[in-house]
């Protein structure tokens, strides 16, 4: 299955709309009215139950991972310095590399180039 993709709250949304324009599945935490909500209780599942992966700077979410909670898939996006065109070159990669079973448990990380 081609991967889909959940954005927190926090991700830049010009990434959401370079992943549409090239026709990928993404939804953003505020298009689905869920700002400000549990990331445990509401995201984490969401993104389960629809097989998306999160794209997110929120590092409870390694936290959860490393816990053992189940998930389809994070990408984290960590770094002082955070691009933008080299976040969606990266995801765009990703995306043509991994499938959504693939991605199952999978924690990726977007690093920056220069630090």
């Amino acid at each position: 299955m081609e991967v889909r993709f959940l954005t927190d709250e926090h991700i830049d949304h010009t990434i959401a709309a370079a992943l549409r324009l090239r026709g990928y599945d993404v939804l953003t935490v505020a298009d689905a009215n869920l700002l400000g909500a549990d990331d445990l209780v509401v995201i984490l599942p969401l993104a389960q139950s629809e097989h998306r992966i999160l794209i997110t700077r929120d590092a409870d979410f390694l936290a959860m991972h490393s816990r053992g909670e189940a998930h389809a898939g994070i990408v984290y996006w960590h770094g002082k310095k955070r691009n933008v065109k080299e976040a969606i070159h990266y995801l765009l990669q990703l995306a043509r590399k991994e499938t959504s079973e693939s991605m199952i448990g999978v924690v990726r990380y977007i690093k920056a180039k220069y630090p």
